[in-house]
Formats: C-alpha cells, structure tokens, sequence
C-alpha cells in the first residue's frame, strides 16, 4: 500500500512540474524579436529616462546617463501585443521624423536588424497625432514604477 501511495505522489509531483511553463527570460542585449523603446529627456543636464518593452513582455528601465538596464514586472501578453499591433497599425517603421528639441521625446523600434527612430519636441511635433497618444500611453506603464536603484541592475 505505501509503494502504491508512493508512486502516486511522485506521479502527482512529475506531472505539477511538467505543467509549469518555464518561460525563458532574456536580456535587453540578448533578445531577438522585436523590441520597443522608448522615453524623453533632455534639458541642460542632457538626462534621458527610457524604457523597453520587448516582444514576450519583459519590461526594463534606465537612465540612460548610466547605461544600466534595471528589470520590472513584465507586462501582460494581451497588452504587449496590442503595443506591437499598434507599431503596425501606424506605420512606425516607416516614420521618418527626426525634430529633437531641449526635451524630447522618442520611440524606437527594432526588429531584427531594422531600427527606427522617431523623435521629437514640444515645438516640432509629428502630424500624426496618434503616435504622441502612443508615446504617452507607453508613458503609463511608468507611472507606479519605483525609481531607478543603482545595485538592482538586470543579471
């Protein structure tokens, strides 16, 4: 009877294990797909802060002063894909807007070896105003984040 409760847990424990979906974690350097960057900065200390979303959800931070990617929770699936639906939607591979200003703000997109940066300031301002409603609803994602912490670096 113990041999058979035995072999029933460690049946039980196996199959637990093998449900868990181990999902491989990447850095900013060493992901593939497509990324999304983004941020604003600027001003006389010439500080940027940016933020990247990568395609599996992985969510990271910097001032990019430093260099030094510090990693947050990872946003939901359904919501980075609707991010990177919207990169299609508005055509922002494409966009060829470079008008940087005391304070600017950016998006950049990379996918495999294309990267394409879209810039701009209060004064010079894309026409399509949906790409500044991207920005800032890529902005939103910041707003609970706690501050950059110099000893809490990505791997």
């Amino acid at each position: 009877m113990k041999a058979i409760l035995l072999i029933f847990f460690t049946s039980m424990l196996l199959f637990l294990f093998m449900k868990c979906k181990s999902s491989k974690e990447f850095t900013p350097e060493t992901f593939q797909d497509r990324k999304l960057l983004f941020g604003a900065g600027g001003g006389f200390a010439g500080t940027y802060t940016e933020y990247l979303l990568l395609e599996n959800g992985q969510f990271f931070g910097r001032l990019r002063r430093n260099n030094e990617w510090q990693e947050y929770e990872p946003i939901p699936k359904k919501e980075t894909k609707q991010y990177f639906t919207q990169i299609d939607e508005l055509g922002l591979k494409q966009t060829d807007f470079d008008r940087p200003g005391n304070w600017s703000y950016y998006l950049t997109i990379e996918d495999g070896q294309m990267e394409n940066k879209i810039q701009w300031c209060m004064e010079a301002k894309p026409q399509d105003d949906r790409i500044i409603s991207f920005h800032k609803s890529l902005m939103e994602l910041t707003k609970e984040l706690p501050p950059f912490q110099p000893n809490n670096l990505v791997r």
